[in-house]
């Protein structure tokens, strides 16, 4: 008997690969952040939630969305991030 679980982590196992193919092509062609990959993956996180999704797929698209908005975060204020600049509570 095969069960439930098998269809939903084929599921998950495609949807991480597809979010982790798009974030890593996003970060190693793109400069300036993508609000329409963010969005897309606002709208994975929820239907994999609604889905009953692993954990893990939750947690990859997750990642993605730090990573885009880290990136999104360190254009906006580049300064905050330059190598040397941050400094230990005083």
């Amino acid at each position: 008997m095969i069960s439930d679980a098998a269809p939903r982590d084929d599921s998950g196992n495609c949807l991480r690969d597809i979010v982790t193919q798009a974030v890593c092509d996003y970060l190693n062609r793109s400069l300036r952040p993508d609000a329409g990959l963010i969005r897309r993956l606002l709208i994975y996180e929820r239907t994999a939630r609604h889905a009953g999704l692993e954990r893990q797929t939750i947690q990859v698209i997750e990642s993605g969305l730090r990573l885009l908005c880290d990136r999104q975060n360190a254009i906006a204020a580049p300064k905050q991030f330059q190598p040397g600049s941050i400094e230990g509570p005083q």
